[in-house]
C-alpha cells in the first residue's frame, strides 16, 4: 500500500465507493450495511485527517465521539451534524458488520454521504491553511 496517500484521499475513496454502490444498488437492501460502513470510514478518516492538520496524533479507534473529543481539545471545530449523530455513525462501523438490524436507511445514508463529501471538500480547501499555521507555530 502506498504511504503517500493521505487520510483525506482515503476518505474520499470511501465516499466514492459508497456513492457508486448507492447508485448501482438497485433494490438490493443488503448493500445498505456496506454503504453505511464506507460512509463511516470516510467520516472517521476525515476527522483523523483534521486531527493531523491540527498537529495532533489521532487515536486508533472507530468511535467518532473520541475523535470529536481530540479535536475539541485541540480547539478545532467539528461539523454539528457529526456531533449530533456520532452514535449512529459509529454504529455504521461497529455494528453493521455483525448485526443487520443496525443498517442506515437509504435516506440516512444519502444524507450522511452528502454531508461527508462536503466535509471532505472543506478539509481539502483548508489543508494549505492548516499546514501553514502549523509551520508558523513550530
Amino acid at each position: 500500500m502506498r504511504d503517500d496517500i493521505t487520510l483525506l484521499q482515503r476518505a474520499e475513496r470511501d465516499f466514492h465507493t459508497a456513492m457508486v454502490m448507492t447508485e448501482n444498488r438497485g433494490t438490493d437492501e443488503l448493500l445498505l450495511d456496506i454503504i453505511a460502513y464506507h460512509i463511516h470510514q470516510g467520516i472517521e478518516k476525515c476527522l483523523k485527517f483534521n486531527i493531523q492538520l491540527a498537529g495532533g496524533e489521532f487515536p486508533h479507534t472507530h468511535e467518532i465521539k473520541k475523535l470529536i473529543s481530540v479535536l475539541d481539545n485541540a480547539g478545532e471545530s467539528v461539523p454539528e451534524w457529526i456531533v449530533d449523530n456520532h452514535e449512529i455513525i459509529t454504529e455504521y462501523a461497529t455494528k453493521t458488520r455483525y448485526n443487520t438490524a443496525v443498517v442506515g436507511t437509504i435516506r440516512e445514508n444519502e444524507k450522511f454521504l452528502k454531508l461527508g463529501l462536503e466535509y471532505a471538500e472543506s478539509l481539502r480547501k483548508n489543508e494549505g491553511t492548516h499546514s501553514l499555521k502549523n509551520i508558523m507555530n513550530s
